[in-house]
């Protein structure tokens, strides 16, 4: 059995007319997804800021005594993570 390419497009092309309508028509009708926007909080970034510094100085006073003012630093900025983000949190959910 032979199969002849010309008759194929044409059969391919008969196929696609037919189908584009109903197509165009369920695209169509579908809902579109809303936007995601994506907001950076700046208290955030700077509140990761601060503990990414205090990470740094503490990585330069480790073992001396300076260590243990620079870990209470880290600990001051991580809450102050936490805290930004439960504000966040509370925020967003009302």
């Amino acid at each position: 059995m032979q199969i002849n390419p010309e008759k194929q497009r044409e059969r391919a092309a008969a196929l696609a007319n037919a189908l584009a309508p109903l197509i165009e028509t369920h695209l169509a009708s579908e809902p579109k997804p809303a936007p995601v926007f994506a907001s950076i909080d700046k208290r955030l970034l700077d509140a990761c800021g601060d503990v990414a510094k205090a990470l740094d100085r503490l990585d330069q006073v480790r073992f001396t005594a300076g260590e243990i003012a620079a870990r209470r630093a880290v600990l001051a900025a991580a809450g102050k993570v936490r805290t930004v983000m439960r504000n966040r949190r509370q925020h967003r959910d009302r």
